[in-house]
């Protein structure tokens, strides 16, 4: 896949950045090219990449996006996660400008302060999990169009779609 890692020494390893990969969509792995867990997503690792079209976080992944992991991808437009233990950290996807939606299926998600600050995201989809939402995770994404929950033991909280326009 061409992507970078560093070593935890655990036998668990985070991503460090996007390396020789030349993905547009790009799979998260499981595993490392040497067997190790993949348990992260280092800050910064694919901060303003311009090639990213959508990120997926595939059935059975345990990690965190740590802060700016992919803030400022202009043209990231899709984020999956499905059935996973996910924590999204402060502005992990801040700055979104290209960015249409986030769908989550299933798993214990995370989503941190000011995670998709600024985003263009339009669409939030969230079903069969257990949803955190954090204060201003969706601050000022003012093109948020649609929200839809189901079947998610989620808490949000209050301030979690401030400044939405008529979202908030």
């Amino acid at each position: 896949a061409g992507l970078e890692f560093k070593e935890n020494g655990n036998g668990t390893c985070v991503i460090t950045g996007i390396g020789s990969c030349n993905d547009a969509d790009l799979v998260i792995p499981l595993k490392s090219p040497t067997g190790s867990s993949v348990v992260g997503i280092s800050s910064y690792a694919f901060n303003k990449n311009r090639d990213l079209l959508s990120v997926t976080i595939p059935s059975g992944s345990s990690l965190t996006i740590d802060g700016s992991a992919f803030s400022d991808c202009k043209k990231l437009e899709n984020v999956w996660i499905w059935d996973s233990s996910v924590e999204i950290s402060s502005s992990a996807f801040s700055e979104g400008k290209g960015m249409t939606s986030l769908t989550i299926n299933g798993g214990e998600v995370e989503i941190g302060q000011y995670a998709f600050y600024k985003s263009d995201i339009q669409v939030v989809t969230v079903f069969n999990c257990n949803l955190t939402v954090d204060n201003s995770a969706f601050e000022y994404c003012d093109e948020i169009t649609n929200i839809t929950l189901s079947n998610c033991k989620a808490e949000l909280d209050s301030c979690a779609f401030s400044e939405c326009g008529d979202m908030a």
